[in-house]
């Protein structure tokens, strides 16, 4: 029996050429992720672990204890014995400051100490030296190549205190793998506790001297003490600790990208189910053959599941290494440095892409093989079948699809009614059960919906109707053909139509939460704790281009009942239109002197409009009328709110607003008011503008560019569906070659046999597109529903356009079968058996 297995996938390998590609895409896709991911991983770790190679011991901070140790525990620790060097390690965060001295929003630059010993530093440089003096810094190359800046330049940041620094330029090294996308500065120590909020060392690198034995500096280190105290690790120790605690790329890429690639294994595996469903029809004579001659049930049963192992196990070797060789450019694109990513191919990686592979063609072919064992030996007798298949779905596949889409759908309405992460959770769950009723419902709901839209296209096609109508025929002439065949299509435009919603929808609600939460169009701050200088806002008042103004004062409080709470000073006159989404209560109260309270802490703590709230501040203790509750999603505070001149009785110490907003005045360009209170501001300390306009583009180029990523995958899934309607429009050709035959022999032309296929193929995938269309919006609409403060939109042209390229991709999925089908000579047609 093996002998004619083989023989069979000898006769057959056109046949399961197409059934191989959607193997070789999916497990190459799944292969490539698990190479990419695995190869990043190696090389953060390796430049992790090459980072801190020439440190023997390490004083950290205790895990329950301070962030930071004492400066002064740097000095003690070089001064003992067997100590050949010692170095502090810090990190602080500061802000670049661009020209005319202006501080551009969300320019953080990440600063490190670096220290003096050339082992225990192990900096990687490209150019220049390192840091040896106060005001010299070695920058990362990848933002020197942005910002166009080399050795000897100078480069300024804003600390913590609003203070400029700027530095000299030594030299360019590679970006640590804690970069990201972000400027690297490495300085000396001593300037890094100048830019930091606030004293402090992370830890305290050790490099020994030769012969000096590590137990006994560990336990003079450890003898030290002090407050906070600190814990003594070991180089190996130390690296492993780094290793754990870096945040890479890899393990924020492997399980998203795995999800999305399981997708593209879903759609594989109704293709392979079809395909193999098809080849058995096809096969019934040879089969029922078989069993004549005596092959039992048990035989042909492995003879197919035989084939579907070969099948499997041959294009996922073929996708892994299709996989291999696209994770080595887009390790390249993604690391976004010099560091050579090696391309890591693992055991694992391997085995487990082949056993997937295997196990999702098998899995796929196993109801159609045991539908093998069904053929009857007088089938060897009886004409080829045609495709047809008068067999409809029973009464348990109806209420099994209805009871699953009937739970799937309480599940939802469940989920959209529990707010956070876990009612998004719940959502994705149902709307699972839903979407396998919807399948299990398939060849009910196909047919119906591809009559409807063939009667549709016949009445619009005037010439061809007839031909439109007997494409419509051959479409449904196997309901279940025809649903497995628009099923793997329906996943991918499901998907691409819930994920473009669900991105509008968050793109529409961030844009209104902002104009909500920040009524002004330009915002001025300082970095530095004491708030905006007066000089700053005297200067944007006294500009034509700006309208009204909002100062905005931001303290600590404990009221009584609530706690320790942030407390918001804020301008009256601006303070209804903040919030003016929904609110209890009136602004009048607020403004002759009551407190405003968020929704979220007023039902916390019990407190209601009217209710009396004391409030223990720098001042002394003051009690107040709850005059405001505002809802939640139009408040751009949580705690408490009070008019600027409660604020300052009662905080008098903080005499600055935080930040001050800007309207545009009327009649003038917003771009032309941006840049005139930029040139207001200009050389004051560590004062940034911040445009909102700005930062909506901002935040819709990071939607844009996630959901580049997310379409560019699901198109995988997408492009798999299209390869298993081309498979079955070509295993349907070869089916049905006696009754195309006969139509040319009847008159049909070679256009028209082409246009008959072309059209099958457009109402597959046309039933396809629009049951996914209104399905994903669905799917969203609940997904939304469960997550506060987002509104639903329906981006109807993207989710149009969606179903436009299904459809074009099925007219190209049947031009390959059209062409062969047309070519085919009506003698040779009907001389096929």
């Amino acid at each position: 029996m093996l002998s004619v297995t083989l023989a069979g996938l000898r006769a057959y390998v056109v046949r399961f050429l197409l059934t191989g590609t959607v193997i070789v895409l999916s497990i190459g896709f799944t292969a490539g992720t698990l190479v990419l991911t695995d190869s990043l991983d190696r090389a953060g770790r390796a430049e992790i672990t090459a980072s801190a190679a020439g440190t023997d011991l390490a004083a950290v901070p205790p895990d329950d204890g301070a962030d930071y140790l004492p400066v002064s525990l740097l000095d003690r620790i070089s001064a003992l014995d067997g100590v050949e060097a010692a170095a502090g390690h810090r990190v602080v965060h500061a802000r670049l400051v661009g020209g005319q001295g202006r501080v551009p929003d969300r320019s953080p630059v990440r600063v490190l100490a670096t220290p003096r010993d050339a082992e225990l530093a192990a900096l990687p440089l490209t150019d220049g030296r390192a840091p040896a003096a106060a005001g010299e810094i070695v920058l990362d190359t990848r933002t020197a190549e942005r910002q166009r800046v080399g050795v000897g330049d100078a480069y300024t940041v804003t600390g913590a205190d609003g203070r400029q620094m700027e530095f000299s330029v030594v030299g360019l090294a590679e970006p640590s793998v804690n970069a990201r996308d972000h400027p690297e500065v490495r300085a000396t120590g001593g300037d890094v506790q100048r830019l930091a909020a606030r004293p402090g060392i992370e830890r305290v690198d050790l490099r020994l001297e030769a012969g000096a034995a590590p137990a006994d500096v560990t336990a003079a280190v450890r003898e030290l003490g002090g407050d906070p105290g600190h814990v003594v690790l070991t180089g190996a120790e130390l690296r492993e600790r780094l290793v754990e605690s870096s945040t890479s790329v890899a393990k924020e890429l492997r399980i998203p990208l795995l999800m999305l690639g399981a997708v593209a294994l879903i759609v594989a595996a109704f293709v392979v189910a079809n395909t193999f469903r098809i080849l058995v029809a096809q096969r019934t004579r040879e089969l029922a053959l078989l069993r004549t001659v005596g092959a039992t049930r048990r035989q042909v049963l492995s003879g197919v599941l035989v084939e579907s192992t070969a099948v499997g196990a041959v294009a996922s070797l073929v996708g892994v290494a299709v996989g291999v060789l696209a994770a080595i450019p887009v390790g390249a694109v993604v690391s976004d440095d010099a560091r050579d990513v090696p391309t890591i191919v693992s055991t694992a990686t391997v085995l487990w892409s082949v056993a997937v592979g295997v196990a999702v063609t098998v899995g796929s072919a196993l109801l159609p093989a045991r539908a093998a064992t069904r053929v009857a030996p007088l089938a060897a007798v009886r004409s080829v079948p045609d495709g047809a298949d008068g067999q409809r779905a029973g009464r348990v596949r109806i209420a099994a699809g209805l009871v699953a889409i009937a739970a799937g759908s309480a599940v939802m309405a469940a989920g959209a009614l529990t707010a956070g992460m876990y009612g998004l959770g719940v959502v994705v769950l149902g709307a699972a059960v839903c979407f396998l009723g919807v399948l299990v419902l398939g060849p009910r709901v196909v047919p119906p919906m591809v009559r409807s839209l063939g009667r549709l296209l016949a009445g619009r096609s005037g010439s061809r109707r007839a031909t439109t109508r007997l494409a419509t025929a051959n479409a449904v002439r196997n309901p279940r053909r025809a649903a497995a065949t628009s099923a793997a299509l329906l996943i991918g435009v499901t998907m691409v139509a819930g994920f473009v919603t669900v991105a509008e929808s968050t793109r529409a609600s961030a844009g209104m939460v902002l104009d909500q939460q920040v009524p002004a169009d330009f915002l001025v701050r300082s970095d530095a704790e004491t708030g905006v200088p007066a000089s700053a806002v005297r200067a944007v008042d006294a500009l034509p281009e700006t309208g009204p103004s909002v100062r905005l004062y931001d303290g600590t409080v404990t009221a009584g009942g609530v706690g320790t709470v942030d407390l918001l000073g804020i301008d009256l006159d601006r303070f209804e239109a903040i919030a003016r989404v929904n609110g209890e209560g009136s602004v009048d109260d607020v403004a002759a002197g009551a407190v405003a309270i968020d929704r979220v802490t007023a039902e916390r703590s019990g407190l209601g409009v009217g209710d009396d709230v004391t409030v223990e501040a720098d001042s002394g203790t003051r009690t107040f009328d709850v005059g405001y509750v505002v809802d939640e999603g139009s408040v751009p505070f949580e705690g408490l709110a009070v008019t600027p001149d409660v604020f300052q009785e009662l905080l008098p110490s903080v005499d600055r607003p935080a930040r001050v907003g800007f309207d545009t005045a009327s009649d003038v360009d917003t771009e032309r008011a941006r840049a005139a209170v930029v040139e207001a501001v200009n050389g004051l300390p560590g004062v940034s503008v911040t445009t909102y306009t700005d930062t909506r583009e901002q935040l819709s180029e990071q939607l844009d560019q996630t959901l580049l990523v997310v379409l560019s995958i699901l198109g995988l899934a997408v492009v798999i569906a299209v390869i298993g309607i081309a498979n079955t429009m070509s295993l349907s050709v070869h089916e049905r070659a006696r009754e195309i035959g006969l139509l040319r022999a009847l008159g049909q032309t070679q256009r028209q046999t082409r246009a008959m296929l072309s059209i099958e193929a457009l109402l597959l995938s046309g039933v396809a597109a629009l049951l996914g269309a209104v399905i994903g919006v669905s799917f969203a609409w609940a997904a939304v529903l469960s997550v506060e403060d987002l509104v639903f939109v329906v981006p109807w042209a993207q989710v149009a356009g969606c179903g436009v390229v299904a459809g074009a991709l099925g007219l190209l999925a049947s031009v390959v079968p059209g062409r062969r089908a047309a070519r085919t000579a009506p003698v040779v047609a009907l001389a096929t058996e």
